[in-house]
């Protein structure tokens, strides 16, 4: 009989898993600023940086956008939303989600 060990990994190491790739832990990321009218993108802040993302608007009166280079994430986000910030080698960012 096998045990799941995917039970144990955190949010992360699961990520690491799915990507299938060595990541670096930026830690608990805030969507603090968007710009919708010049260049569409959003300010994602951790404790150390703040990293430009280009966005899509979902739905403009609702402030819904999506973060499309953020690889992992959900189809949409708001100003304020946090999440696990990750990022490879190459420089691409990954979403985790955080343990509450």
């Amino acid at each position: 009989m096998e045990s799941s060990t995917s039970a144990e990994l955190s949010p992360f190491e699961q990520l690491e898993q799915a990507a299938n790739k060595d990541l670096v832990d930026l830690g608990e990321a805030l969507i603090s600023f968007v710009y919708f009218a010049d260049g569409n993108e959003a300010t994602v802040a951790t404790e150390e940086e703040e990293y430009k993302l280009p966005l899509t608007v979902i739905d403009s009166e609702k402030n819904q956008f999506s973060l499309d280079t953020l690889h992992f994430s959900p189809e949409s986000f708001i100003i304020g939303d946090t999440f696990g910030l990750a990022t490879d080698q190459s420089g691409e960012f990954y979403y985790y989600p955080l343990i509450n």
